[in-house]
């Protein structure tokens, strides 16, 4: 496989989790870790890890409905600043204790700087001018775009005969700006600055796509409590902000670089189109052949309809933008929820698959949907759900799948595109590091400035952070010295943590503010999260101290 190079180029894989007789397994949440390595008998990590560029969210998982994930990937090296080794890409679980996991690979990827070109013969292959390439495999026509030329009728040819090809290399000293092919662009610099600024938007477009697709969340109940798997509950970040960036960076410098482009194919055209009436060539390095002329004005004439096409479509977004919220489908009224967080930048939807006419069903007896339990899930830090994860009712993992975790044989595999396969068990992310703790700003309310360690493990889980409604968000752990050190670990990753610890963790904090315990912190009087945490390790670490002096000093209890 060869990565063809450009800036908008990249390669993809198909990730699928697979249980031991090769069906996917659905449900399952799985973070995944990429490592470029060296494609030798050692498989050796490549020391610079910045080659490896992964397209997407910053987060990959294998989504829970699919069983599958598409990895999309380049490599900015070539193999000749390598030894001239070819790479490939370790594909595993992001959790590191999952000791029986088994990675896959992608396939071999050879980078190179330029294609390889042969000596052009008088006569060339009829497949070759079809645009196949005589040595291509089918594994590779997907990662190469074919280079097509489209045989043209040539007076005094004959049927089935094609021309040879030859490049006429014009003098140097004609080649300026105001030279045919050029003529009419007098800032050339401008065009490639407004081309790369068209390249950056675009790019904010495809990536701002990944994170605004729906999550499924939680599942409805049947009166008597039991869940409902035909009606999922789904989630979504708050668009508004990716929509906000995009057509401001539109307004401000895109809309004015579509018209420098416009402007240069327009002129480019009407250069051709003189060339070709005249019979001068507009380009200094051009095949002569009758086709060429031709071929270009209808490349340049496809250029001028995409970039007119992608204008009128971000001018009527502009323009729709608008109107939302007035013209919202009838089947779907009742179906969204939203609600605003703190000052009300970010909020979250919720979305039921429309039942009962496009409305949203409730049972007698089910749990009514607490809006304040949804929020911003941009930054893929955590998933708050409503009910349980989907799994098999009665049976614990052993019998569900045929085997223990702690025996590699027969395990969950990911399975890509490729063959490659990679043994992995379910398991939702660990502690996320500093930069993700932002998911949790709009949803924390308070925080008990207490250590609690787990009951099972006896590590430290960190401070107890709540939501407005009280209920446990999960637990944080920082220090005042090192920034670095902050990390905030869901409460859906700590599977000790049932509806009873749940519980006692929300009368805790009601019977704490009810007496006024200092240990309260709110985030009210702190004005962000941030601040609040700062105080709170402030506050423990004093207490901390005061109690080393005393001899009849506790230590820090037990949640449970």
């Amino acid at each position: 496989v060869y990565d063809s190079g450009g800036r908008d180029k990249c390669m993809q894989v198909l990730a699928s989790l697979c249980n031991k007789d090769n069906n996917l397994v659905l449900n399952r949440k799985v973070p995944l870790k990429m490592t470029l390595l060296y494609d030798n008998e050692y498989n050796q990590e490549v020391m610079k890890q910045s080659n490896l560029k992964v397209f997407g969210p910053p987060k990959q998982y294998i989504d829970p409905t699919s069983g599958q994930a598409t990895i999309r990937f380049r490599i900015e090296d070539v193999s000749k600043n390598h030894q001239g080794q070819s790479f490939k890409v370790l594909v595993a679980a992001e959790n590191n204790k999952l000791g029986d996991i088994a990675p896959a690979y992608t396939p071999v990827v050879a980078i190179r700087s330029k294609r390889n070109k042969r000596g052009r013969s008088s006569v060339e292959s009829p497949r070759r001018h079809m645009g196949v390439s005589p040595y291509a495999h089918h594994q590779h026509m997907s990662m190469i775009p074919p280079n097509v030329s489209i045989p043209g009728s040539v007076p005094g040819s004959v049927p089935g005969q094609f021309k040879p090809t030859y490049k006429k290399r014009y003098p140097r000293e004609d080649r300026s700006p105001m030279s045919p092919g050029f003529r009419g662009i007098t800032d050339v610099e401008k065009l490639r600055e407004s081309m790369k600024g068209v390249i950056r938007w675009t790019e904010e477009v495809v990536n701002g796509l990944h994170p605004l697709q729906w999550q499924v969340i939680g599942y409805a109940q049947y009166p008597d409590g039991a869940i409902d798997y035909n009606h999922p509950y789904y989630n979504m970040p708050n668009p508004n902000n990716c929509i906000t960036k995009v057509l401001q960076m539109y307004s401000d410098t895109v809309r004015d670089n579509f018209r420098v482009l416009l402007s240069a194919v327009e002129n480019t055209v009407a250069e051709e189109e003189s060339a070709a009436i005249h019979g001068h060539p507009s380009h200094h390095d051009v095949e002569e052949t009758p086709m060429a002329f031709s071929n270009g004005h209808q490349s340049l004439q496809q250029l001028k309809r995409t970039a007119e096409g992608i204008q009128n479509q971000v001018t009527g977004s502009q323009m729709m933008q608008q109107e939302v919220g007035e013209t919202t489908p009838p089947d779907l009224a009742g179906s969204l929820v939203s609600r605003s967080f703190g000052s009300g930048e970010s909020s979250s939807l919720l979305y039921s698959a429309p039942a009962n006419n496009g409305k949203v069903r409730r049972d007698e007896g089910a749990p009514m949907i607490d809006p304040n339990a949804f929020a911003d899930d941009s930054s893929r830090s955590g998933r708050l759900s409503l009910a349980p994860r989907p799994s098999v009712p009665g049976q614990e993992f052993e019998e569900a799948f045929g085997h223990h975790p702690s025996n590699v044989e027969g395990d969950d595999r990911i399975k890509t595109s490729a063959s490659a396969e990679l043994s992995i068990t379910a398991d939702d992310f660990t502690k996320t590091s500093a930069p993700d703790i932002n998911s949790i700003e709009h949803q924390a309310a308070y925080v008990l400035a207490k250590q609690y360690r787990s009951v099972k493990t006896g590590d430290r889980l960190g401070f107890p952070v709540f939501g407005t409604s009280h209920n446990l968000l999960g637990f944080y752990t920082g220090s005042t010295l090192n920034a670095d050190a902050d990390a905030f670990t869901h409460i859906d990753v700590l599977d000790e943590f049932g509806e009873p610890e749940l519980d006692q963790a929300k009368h805790i904090l009601t019977d704490a503010r009810e007496s006024g315990n200092d240990e309260v912190h709110s985030i009210k009087d702190y004005g962000n999260f941030r601040n609040l945490m700062e105080h709170a390790l402030i506050y423990d670490a004093n207490k901390e101290r005061i109690a080393n002096q005393l001899p009849s000093a506790s230590t820090s209890p037990n949640l449970g």
